[in-house]
């Protein structure tokens, strides 16, 4: 595609993005309040975060797979329409069974969204744009990530969560416009992709298991991310001891998203000779933290 016209189309995506992933950091924190304030269980609160976001890891080769097989332009529309169609049921109750269960659902439909966006750019940018494109694209969601529990924590502490799921839902609504409104090829001419030789669902599984660098990493970032989620399910009650209440929880999570942030913008300018130390040091960061 042309230069400027496949730099305008990212630019769109990259806003149908940022609205996307904001009006869900609300939602999650929205939903996590929710949940806590009804039961004051922290294990009704894990069920919550397992059946949300946690599942995205389990379902994610079922996602990219939807994403490589049908158009990503009607999947990206589809998934932002059915998941604001899904957070607007959610405001019809109001029990924890119901917000989890709903809040299930709506992870689930929402998933391919991210990453037929990541895989359709090779097809909108030219290829000495690619790097920009995925760069403007991450930066819209590590925004997000600021912003969204911010907004999630001030809103659960005033006008209450179900006026965060109504914004949820009409972010996704004002998203699904935008994806509709770019004018891009999202797939390579004729609709057909190049097939690689060791294509499917379990490709990046095999692919990880051959590599010995990639799978000691794995294995590292399993161990490290399991510690990390043990301690997030506290937070929230956390935040009540302290009384700084879902406005302090949707605070702690956003200063989360700004390391992540932070961190990402570092690594981009550490030479690439320091590779090994960067993830050694990250590891112990993570380990001194969690533990």
């Amino acid at each position: 595609m042309e230069g400027e016209r496949g730099r305008a189309a990212v630019r769109r995506l990259a806003v149908a993005r940022l609205l996307s992933s904001t009006g869900s950091g609300i939602a999650a924190i929205a939903l996590a309040a929710a949940v806590y304030e009804a039961t004051g269980s922290a294990v009704w609160l894990s069920a919550t975060f397992f059946l949300t976001f946690g599942v995205n890891g389990l379902l994610t080769p079922v996602a990219g797979a939807i994403a490589d097989r049908f158009d990503r332009q009607r999947v990206m529309i589809a998934c932002e329409l059915a998941g604001a169609l899904v957070w607007s049921v959610l405001l019809l109750g109001g029990g924890p069974v119901w917000l989890i269960g709903i809040g299930f659902v709506a992870s689930v439909v929402s998933m391919p969204f991210y990453l037929s966006a990541g895989a359709a750019l090779p097809n909108i940018v030219d290829p000495q744009d690619l790097v920009w494109g995925n760069s403007l694209l991450s930066s819209a969601g590590n925004t997000a990530r600021v912003a969204g529990p911010a907004l999630g924590g001030v809103i659960a502490a005033g006008p209450g969560p179900r006026t965060a799921f109504a914004i949820n839902a009409a972010s996704f609504v004002i998203s699904a416009v935008l994806v509709l409104s770019v004018r891009a090829r999202f797939r390579a001419e004729g609709g057909e992709e190049r097939e690689e030789p060791d294509a499917g669902i379990w490709a990046g599984f095999r692919l990880v298991w051959r590599d010995p660098g990639l799978r000691s990493l794995t294995v590292v970032w399993t161990v490290l991310w399991l510690t990390i989620d043990v301690a997030l399910v506290a937070d929230l009650p956390l935040a009540n001891v302290l009384g700084w209440g879902n406005r302090g929880y949707g605070y702690m999570n956003s200063a989360f998203g700004a390391g992540a942030l932070a961190g990402s913008l570092l690594a981009r300018k550490l030479p690439r000779r320091w590779e090994d130390r960067r993830w050694s040091w990250s590891a112990w960061v993570w380990q001194r933290a969690t533990c």
